[in-house]
């Protein structure tokens, strides 16, 4: 299912393509519980309702330990078609979200104490680092790429 992450955002900064579409692989019953949720978003505007569903989830567990993390890892995926049809893919296995996070926050924080050069204004991680820095981050693969035909076919 699309997904509103800052990678659409991202990735147009860093490619000047506009029609950037970000997914996520989910089991179906929690999608078909995201359409339903949609149906009822308006009530979600409610400021009391709001305010329950946020202590409901204060109670929930802050997120994996350090051993589940460890225990997961994350496959991203991109493709881009040229209105010709011509076709590159490429794909990078990285450490699970929570960590491939904080090692490339801390590694672009160094990279600037250390006085590296860096253009005024935003960028992103890539344009700071460059295209290969998911390569460098600990429990990340080599980025591959196939050109004319998707990596799955």
């Amino acid at each position: 299912m699309t997904i509103p992450w800052g990678d659409v955002s991202t990735a147009y900064w860093t490619t000047g393509i506009g029609n950037i579409e970000c997914y996520i692989a989910m089991p179906a019953a929690s999608i078909a519980k995201l359409k339903l949720l949609n149906t009822f978003g308006g009530l979600l505007r409610f400021g009391p309702l709001q305010g329950l569903l946020k202590r409901i989830a204060s109670r929930g567990p802050a997120g994996p330990d350090a051993a589940a993390r460890a225990a997961s890892t994350m496959l991203v995926w991109g493709e881009a078609q040229a209105p010709s049809g011509d076709r590159v893919t490429a794909r990078v296995r990285v450490a699970n979200g929570y960590d491939v996070t904080v090692h490339a926050s801390l590694a672009i924080a160094q990279h600037l104490l250390d006085g590296q050069p860096a253009e005024p204004g935003h960028r992103t991680p890539s344009q700071v680092m460059g295209s290969g820095f998911v390569e460098a981050l600990p429990g990340s693969s080599r980025i591959e790429i196939v050109r004319d035909r998707a990596w799955y076919a």
